[in-house]
């Protein structure tokens, strides 16, 4: 078990944000209202128009702008590029993390000095209520089941150092989708220490678990590219096994889209 630390840990928040400026201010205040608050917030504007936020907001957080549309991966990589703290933090534009979410991590850090964090992920239902979702596990083994599926590693509940994220040249900007279980892997062929904390809650919104977008099988397919040389021969079977879950479900979808048009 590594040494207990004990030096003061500085952490920016990154958040990237595209034409949502109806969350954005939400997520926004749910890092403003941490109990512990971090060093820089930074949010990374990919838009096509400006993000807007309240005036009292503005003098808080630090906007860049970029070209519109980078994706996720690319967003994060530009506020990482700027941070110039010991560790950085990621958030969707349209979740929000509960107050104490950055003081257990950092708690968790400090105890056990991992290369990364990992909370607990809750979803809100239609009446505003967060209920668990997933939990990325303790056991090394079983944090290898990023290799099929996606057991709670996420761009809203990850912090890192950047030493780490550097290492593993960050989130990868080829890739259409499944991009944050690419991080996860990339950390555990780096031998990286991940530590999951439960009390560090971060909520989804507008996630829908039955949405299939047209690229993640594409991304699906580049995992498997790019992994499968550090894949156990089980974890290849089950990571083809959702792969072509994943492709059926979007065949059906368009099917059914095609099928409502002819009515």
């Amino acid at each position: 078990m590594p040494k207990t630390s004990q030096h003061t840990i500085s952490i920016t928040v990154i958040i990237p944000t595209a034409d949502r400026n109806h969350t954005l201010d939400r997520a926004i205040r749910s890092v403003l209202n941490q109990t512990l608050k971090p060093d820089k917030i930074i949010v990374v504007d990919n838009g096509y128009q400006h993000a807007e936020t309240h005036e009292d907001i503005k003098q808080q957080v630090h906007f860049i702008k970029t070209m519109p549309r980078l994706g996720p991966g690319k967003a994060r990589n530009a506020g990482a590029a700027i941070a110039e703290t010991e560790y950085i933090s990621f958030l969707d534009d349209d979740d929000v993390w509960e107050k104490d979410y950055l003081k257990y991590s950092i708690e968790a850090l400090k105890i056990t000095c991992a290369d990364a964090v990992v909370g607990q992920l809750k979803k809100a239902d239609p009446h505003g209520q967060a209920k668990a979702y997933k939990m990325f596990p303790a056991d090394p083994k079983k944090q290898r089941k990023v290799y099929f599926k996606s057991p709670g590693f996420g761009g809203q509940n990850l912090v890192i150092s950047k030493k780490m994220f550097a290492l593993v040249g960050g989130f990868d900007e080829t890739m259409p989708a499944s991009v944050d279980r690419d991080l996860a892997a990339k950390i555990i062929e780096h031998r990286g220490f991940i530590v999951p904390q439960p009390y560090s809650v971060a909520v989804l919104h507008n996630h829908e678990s039955a949405r299939v977008r047209d690229n993640i099988v594409l991304g699906n397919i580049m995992f498997i590219q790019k992994h499968w040389k550090h894949m156990t021969f089980f974890e290849i079977f089950m990571a083809f096994k959702t792969l072509i879950k994943r492709y059926l479900k979007l065949k059906l979808k368009h099917r059914n889209i095609k099928t409502l048009f002819k009515m």
